[in-house]
């Protein structure tokens, strides 16, 4: 669909109802992942399930989905992947995950509803594991500084 048609209005809506849908049975997934007690078994299911969680926040609202590849990070899947020993873990990428997406809800949206009341059952479900601000800023600021040096790097 052309950017800004009703075709990709249409397509971006129908996108996120599959998201939203989605969305709606984690719930489900953290109570079933709350019930698994062997370390080797949490981790088959948990990787699986964070990437899963991932790859929606990257689909969501995202026309790119309808005209190319979109993927997750190799970094962030890693990084993903080695924080997937714990209920903590998995809950802590919910968490952001579902921050994220909810700020991206369009107010045009026909599941905004639908849409920010899955985000807030997540978000209400995994906050006390949320990652501290602390950290956050720590991450941003690392971020900040690779890039800088990188296009310093790539100047010279």
């Amino acid at each position: 669909p052309a950017p800004g048609s009703p075709e990709e209005a249409r397509s971006l809506a129908c996108l996120n109802h599959l998201v939203t849908d989605a969305l709606e049975l984690v719930p489900d997934c953290i109570s079933y992942m709350k019930m698994l007690t062997h370390q080797d078994i949490f981790r088959f299911c948990a990787i699986p399930q964070v990437m899963a969680i991932a790859t929606l926040d990257k689909v969501f609202n995202n026309p790119q989905v309808f005209t190319g590849v979109v993927k997750v990070r190799k970094g962030l899947a890693v990084k993903m992947i080695m924080t997937c020993d714990s209920q903590a873990g998995i809950e802590s990428w919910f968490y952001q995950f579902a921050v994220a997406m909810r700020s991206r809800v369009p107010a045009s949206d026909p599941n905004r509803k639908r849409t920010l009341a899955a985000c807030d059952a997540i978000i209400d479900l995994t906050k006390r594991n949320a990652p501290s601000q602390v950290i956050t800023m720590l991450t941003v600021l690392i971020a900040f500084v690779a890039a800088v040096f990188a296009y310093m790097q790539f100047m010279l």
